[in-house]
């Protein structure tokens, strides 16, 4: 059906007003419809960040999804070395120890091991077995001796590497005139702990660090390289490495 414009309008006009309310129109609904997209889309985000919030859940607990229940505990790491402590290294036939200590005995006060760290790897850093002054050495077995540095293996070793040479001053008190490019010595103890090592061999050292294998008792997992008690004006002992045969 037609309409007819009113007496007195023109067709032209009505046409031209109607257009542009229908523009009008279209230009309303589609910014409607614009809105109404950005808000569901805004519900929808809404929506799917709930529970991420971490806050307080209706039942109390937290709405972050922690997965499917399984029952089971998570597990525990464990380091017995401690958290800065190298990993337990077998590589090249070499056997990383877990830990290193000062092993100097507490009668011995002229003696002193210094970076004790560095016997854990053999790569030219060096731990120093030093002799402060004339007086307080001790007896490790049956051996008197001034620094000592030890290492604790994760089990029972057959064979030891040590990597050592001689020192003209290897923790602060130099050796002196004449003296120095004498007294390289040190000695070598192994046994199942820390204090229950016994002397296994002794060695001349070089002014280059040299490796040396070192047979050990059966259920050895302590090493320890000492100084001897030599006069504080002789040369130290610069420790590179203490490592073990992998079996």
């Amino acid at each position: 059906m037609a309409i007819e414009p009113a007496a007195g309008v023109d067709a032209g006009a009505l046409g031209g007003v109607a257009s542009r309310l229908y523009s009008r129109n279209v230009v309303c609904r589609k910014a409607v419809e614009a809105s109404f997209g950005l808000l569901l889309f805004a519900c929808s985000i809404t929506t799917s960040l709930e529970g991420l919030s971490g806050q307080p859940g209706p039942d109390g607990g937290s709405d972050v999804d922690a997965g499917p229940d399984t029952g089971a505990s998570p597990p525990i790491e464990e380091n017995d070395a401690g958290a800065d402590a190298a990993p337990v290294v077998c590589e090249g036939g070499r056997l990383r120890a877990i830990a290193a200590f000062e092993a100097t005995p507490a009668a011995a006060t002229n003696g002193r091991a210094c970076e004790v760290e560095n016997v854990l790897v053999k790569d030219g850093l060096v731990a120093g077995l030093d002799a402060i002054n004339y007086e307080g050495d001790a007896r490790l077995d049956v051996q008197f001796v001034y620094g000592c540095v030890g290492v604790e293996f994760d089990r029972d070793i057959l064979t030891a590497f040590v990597s050592l040479a001689a020192s003209g001053n290897a923790c602060g008190r130099a050796c002196t005139g004449s003296q120095c490019g004498t007294g390289r010595d040190a000695a070598v103890f192994a046994g199942p702990a820390r204090d229950t090592v016994k002397l296994v061999q002794k060695m001349q050292l070089e002014s280059t660090i040299v490796e040396s294998s070192v047979a050990v008792p059966n259920g050895t997992r302590v090493v320890v390289v000492c100084r001897l008690a030599n006069s504080a004006d002789r040369d130290d002992v610069a420790v590179d490495a203490i490592v073990a045969a992998c079996k």
